[in-house]
């Protein structure tokens, strides 16, 4: 049996989920002091987009460092690296905000408002995160693989690959 190219020197993408978590953070830590400032509500949209933003560079990079786009295998890994660097660097984003600005009692003030217990509490944010966890992993994989097929093409198109 032989084996592909591919498999026998895969690409080390440590480099360019680095560059995505160090976006995501001065994105998220940027884009919240402006909501909490401002007195805006989070909302999907503005997660998508920060990881959005958060994905061009190092996806670009990529494209310039091996002069071609992301093969499906790598695209995958890209994205399975990038989410688990985004939700270790939610959790500490998270557990940081809720130091410093006392986010805790809010949460129980919240909960005795809506009279819940605290497993029902724990089902809806546990329900919150896998959904905003499927979503997190498929912005990451399709933005992985169309920025890195548009940008192969467009650096091709100007000769810089």
């Amino acid at each position: 049996m032989a084996i592909a190219a591919e498999d026998e020197n895969p690409v080390n993408l440590w480099p360019y989920v680095l560059q995505v978590s160090l976006v995501y953070i001065v994105a998220t830590v940027v884009v919240g002091a402006i909501q909490y400032l401002v007195n805006l509500e989070p909302n999907i949209a503005i997660g998508i987009g920060i990881l959005l933003a958060s994905s061009v560079m190092p996806v670009r990079k990529f494209v310039l460092d091996h002069h071609r786009p992301f093969k499906r295998r790598e695209q995958l890994r890209f994205a399975l690296l990038a989410f688990v660097a985004v939700l270790v660097v939610s959790i500490a984003l998270i557990a940081l905000a809720t130091l410093f600005i006392g986010g805790l009692d809010d949460i129980w003030s919240f909960m005795h408002e809506l009279n819940v217990t605290p497993q029902e509490l724990a089902l809806a944010i546990a329900m919150t995160l896998l959904f905003s966890g499927v979503v997190a992993f498929a912005v990451l994989y399709f933005a992985a693989g169309m920025f890195s097929q548009w940008y192969s093409k467009r650096l091709a198109e100007k000769g810089k690959i």
